[in-house]
C-alpha cells in the first residue's frame, strides 16, 4: 500500500514503454484504455475531507511480457507490472485536491485475500484527514 502525492506520479506508456505520461485526469479510463488491467468496479468516495474515486481493477498477466513500472513516483520509485502481479487485485483511491494537489492511494492484494485488505484499507482512510 502507499500514498502519494498526485503531482509526483508518472504513468508508463503502452506496453511500458517510455516516456512516462502525467497522471491522467480519469484513471478509470486510462486503466480501461490497458490490456494489463481489468476494471472492475468504480465508486464516488469521499476520504479525510477530500472527494474523489475508487477504482477496483484486477491485473491481467500477459505471457510474455516484460516487467516495468506502470505507475512512478517521487525517489525513483515504482509500482511494478510482471508475473508476480498474476492474481492480484489493486484499489486505486484518487483524492484530487486544489491546483497540483492531489492523493492517490494505491493498494495491491492477492484476489482471495482483496476483501479484508480493503476493509483494512477503508478503516486507514477513515482515520485520514487531508489539509
Amino acid at each position: 500500500m502507499a500514498i502519494m502525492s498526485m503531482a509526483t506520479i508518472t504513468l508508463a506508456g503502452p506496453g511500458g514503454s517510455q516516456p512516462y505520461t502525467a497522471f491522467p485526469p480519469d484513471l478509470g479510463a486510462w486503466l480501461a484504455s490497458r490490456s494489463e488491467f481489468k476494471v472492475l468496479a468504480t465508486k464516488p468516495v469521499t476520504f479525510g475531507g477530500w472527494a474523489g474515486s475508487q477504482i477496483d481493477a484486477d491485473f491481467v498477466w500477459i505471457a510474455g511480457s516484460r516487467k516495468y513500472e506502470f505507475l512512478h513516483y517521487a525517489d525513483n520509485q515504482g509500482w511494478l507490472y510482471d508475473d508476480g502481479t498474476q492474481g492480484n487485485r489493486a484499489r486505486f483511491v484518487v483524492l484530487p485536491g486544489s491546483g497540483s494537489t492531489g492523493v492517490v492511494i494505491l493498494m495491491e492484494s492477492p484476489i482471495t485475500a482483496f476483501d479484508a485488505a480493503a476493509a483494512a484499507l477503508d478503516q486507514l482512510l477513515a482515520g485520514l484527514t487531508f489539509r
